[in-house]
């Protein structure tokens, strides 16, 4: 592992390996004194990017012109996407009388002159549209933002239950998928940039381009089980008929370091997808299992038939 990288890589052989190394009592994590400091998020297969849904070409999203794949859009077209699917999701609940977070008339205003973009919009997506983007993130809507979870072990269930699943059945598993990933980052060094970049207006706007995202967790009681929360890749200013950045945050992460003095630290902790059944068992030995992590009788059932990918 090259300690100097602003992106870290970290090879496991064994589950147990793996877990000794996501542990908040192991070797990367031990001197924290926060344990907050780190945030995780699991992939099935290593190959995977750090990108938000809304961006990968393929992903069905909605439109003005009604459900589409993303393209190689340009900024209009996928931020315009981005509104339509937030838009029909906040009107969707608001008419089946769920309630939604941070409600008010001026959430409601912007929402509605959101429709009609201008040639450039400033700070996408809106402060005020933060809270209503990660609950439709975590309903299982395309956004820009990012999962993660505040547990390693979580993350590390996600990888392993998509892994364990192509281990059983490989022939729905992705072609030359090998090992599976968690990945950790710590989001608290920019909470303590933000705040020694203060009056320095360049160098705030390159630590503000990734932001951490909380949202109310007392209506939703997946996000709270899972000790959710979220990223999101933004600029201040965006031209919108540019092309969409659709870099991913490990990339953004390394093109950080190289241009300033911005401290980042994102490692990446890997495991032979042959190592999944045993990963998922002792996960559920460390109370990390579908029947807690999916709160309700659904997820009883579904911790129960992941037992047969257990090894």
């Amino acid at each position: 592992m090259d300690e100097q990288s602003p992106v870290r890589v970290v090879e496991c052989r064994t589950a147990e390996e793996f877990l000794d190394s996501l542990s908040p009592r192991g070797k990367y994590f031990v001197a924290e004194h926060d344990s907050d400091s780190y945030i995780f998020r699991g992939h099935g297969d290593q190959r995977y990017r750090l990108l938000p849904t809304a961006f990968r070409v393929g992903t069905t999203i909605i439109t003005s012109c009604g459900w589409r794949e993303v393209a190689d859009w340009n900024n209009r077209e996928q931020i315009n996407a981005e509104i339509a699917t937030v838009g029909e999701f906040f009107n969707s609940a608001d008419r089946a009388g769920l309630p939604l977070p941070e409600d008010s008339q001026a959430l409601r205003e912007l929402l509605f002159e959101l429709r009609n973009l201008d040639a450039e919009i400033r700070d996408w997506p809106s402060q005020n549209l933060l809270s209503l983007i990660a609950l439709a993130q975590h309903s299982g809507l395309p956004t820009r933002l990012l999962d993660w979870s505040r547990s390693a072990f979580v993350a590390a269930y996600f990888a392993a239950i998509e892994a364990a699943e192509w281990n059983a059945k490989p022939n729905e598993a992705p072609i030359g998928v090998t090992r599976l990933a968690v990945w950790a980052f710590k989001g608290a060094a920019y909470d303590l940039n933000r705040i020694a970049s203060h009056n320095l207006k360049a160098r705030v706007a390159k630590v503000k381009q990734i932001t951490l995202v909380t949202a109310p967790t007392a209506s939703n009681p997946n996000l709270r089980a899972q000790m959710g929360v979220f990223t999101v890749h933004r600029k201040e200013q965006v031209s919108l008929d540019v092309p969409a950045d659709r870099e991913p945050m490990d990339c953004i992460v390394r093109n950080l370091k190289a241009q300033d003095d911005i401290h980042n630290d994102l490692i990446e902790f890997s495991l032979p997808i042959c190592e999944s059944p045993k990963l998922l068992r002792l996960l559920a030995r460390e109370g990390i299992d579908a029947a807690i992590l999916f709160p309700g009788y659904g997820g009883v059932a579904k911790a129960l038939r992941e037992k047969q990918y257990w090894g």
